[in-house]
């Protein structure tokens, strides 16, 4: 015996541990916070429906199958099955001899969890019968009742709590396929498809799950769709900006090719070429030795102006005018055109794009006075011969 209480405590422990595994698609009424969590089934909600619609004139009842697990001080009551009973107002022996029959035939494996009430209008008298039949017959907090009136065609769950009946602020509804509901269904509705016997609250539920699905893809799609136009705004800034920097840098250049024309342009105009001539002095004519100055005015200056031009401008200049501007003057007069460096340019496709081969590269390295011929920068002058 004590063997036996020792393994309903650790069993009762042990299901305390384990947290319950709840459903993936659900739809929540009200709030459900509580202390006691009721999951009741779709199908099982459309079963009880379509028997408040049958309902005539007397109650109908019937019972919830299913387990109840605890988990953290919280109940947690999962509502997969339901049968209606032959009920007159009164649960008897019979009556609950036909509960077991039918319940070990059609779902052998689950738990009665409560059960479930139809009526058209419910008084506090009534509520007070009801009260006394769910202590009498469905004794124990985690036992329920689902109360359903005709004309809202809604229900609430109730518990039994500090000895009365305490309704809930709200409960869960899951969907999954539940095939034992579905041929218990089948065969309570002798023969009839399940689908036929479905209330429209299923396919309202599928439709409006369709919706919002419909609604989530829209509204990725019109976030995908802002995003590319964003990223296509974004690169078109950036290659404005890019462009925006690539003109500033054509203008640059263009201004420093101007700027080299220029400087080359004076550095030739200063270029005045020495030519050593032979003086030969011609005899005037009378009329003009009449304009001139006396032979004292026009001797002095004769002596120092034949002399000194003779010996030192004859000389002097024949050496540096003649050698000097002989080698600067034939580059400058070899010199034909400029280039300016771009980024990606060497010496070598400089003379390609010129001439068509590499014939004048060392031509264009002498006349530059460049030693490396990979070592030029974007935005230098070349000239070319």
């Amino acid at each position: 015996m004590i063997e036996i209480v020792s393994n309903e405590v650790s069993k009762s422990s042990l299901e305390q541990k384990v947290a319950p595994k709840l459903p993936k698609n659900v739809k929540q009424v009200g709030e459900t916070d509580g202390n006691v969590r009721i999951y009741l089934e779709d199908y099982v909600m459309t079963y009880i429906t379509n028997a408040a619609k049958k309902k005539k004139e007397k109650s109908c009842a019937g019972i919830l199958l299913g387990e109840s697990k605890e988990f953290e001080g919280v109940r947690y009551n999962f509502i997969n099955a339901g049968m209606e009973i032959a009920y007159e107002g009164e649960f008897n022996a019979e009556l609950w001899r036909e509960i077991y029959e039918d319940k070990n035939k059609h779902f052998p494996q689950k738990d009665i969890i409560g059960w479930y009430l139809i009526e058209d209008e419910v008084t506090k008298n009534e509520m007070l019968d009801i009260e006394r039949m769910h202590l009498n017959n469905f004794a124990g907090s985690e036992k329920c009742l689902f109360l359903m009136q005709c004309e809202c065609m809604d229900g609430d769950f109730y518990l039994y709590e500090n000895r009365c009946l305490k309704k809930l602020t709200g409960y869960n509804i899951y969907y999954e396929k539940n095939e034992l509901m579905q041929e218990f269904m089948i065969s309570d509705s002798k023969g009839v498809s399940v689908d036929e016997t479905l209330t429209d609250r299923v396919t309202t539920s599928f439709r409006e799950i369709i919706n919002s699905k419909n609604e989530n893809k829209h509204y990725n799609y019109t976030y995908a769709v802002s995003s590319f136009l964003a990223v296509v705004i974004i690169v078109i800034g950036i290659n404005m900006i890019n462009s925006y920097e690539k003109l500033e840098n054509l203008d640059y250049m263009i201004n420093n090719i101007s700027n080299k024309v220029s400087d080359i342009k004076n550095d030739y105009g200063n270029v005045t070429p020495v030519v050593n001539l032979p003086g030969l002095v011609e005899p005037q004519s009378e009329e003009y030795q009449s304009e001139t100055p006396s032979e004292e005015a026009t001797k002095e200056p004769s002596e120092a102006a034949t002399k000194a031009p003779s010996e030192e401008a004859t000389q002097a200049p024949s050496e540096e005018a003649t050698e000097a501007p002989s080698e600067e003057a034939t580059q400058a007069s070899n010199i034909t055109k400029t280039h300016v460096v771009i980024k990606g340019e060497s010496i070598y496709s400089i003379a390609r794009k010129y001439y068509g081969s590499d014939f004048n590269v060392e031509t264009i390295l002498e006349i530059n006075n460049i030693k490396d011929p990979d070592k030029i920068y974007p935005g230098q002058t070349i000239k070319l011969p």
